[in-house]
């Protein structure tokens, strides 16, 4: 699944499936994200400015570049943190 650069931003995606997806450059800007599953995602360059991550799955994925800032990071599983 390909989705480059889509617009995600304040959107609910609670529970949503992006295994394995090309999302580099996509805005999750505000979103709700919680329990997402982005398991060998590339997020690379993907705005999550302020989203909430809560519990979310991100083992193996690309994060070069993300921008987390403000982001709810608790319980996310395999987040690389600086």
């Amino acid at each position: 699944m390909g989705l480059i650069r889509t617009e995600f931003s304040r959107t609910n995606l609670t529970d949503a499936n992006f295994q394995g997806a090309a999302l580099a450059r996509v805005n999750f800007a505000f979103a709700k994200l919680s329990r997402a599953n982005f398991d060998a995602a590339d997020l690379s360059n993907a705005d999550f400015t302020g989203a909430d991550l809560t519990d979310a799955d991100l083992t193996g994925a690309n994060t070069m570049g993300a921008d987390f800032t403000n982001a709810i990071l608790r319980g996310t599983k395999g987040m690389q943190r600086e």
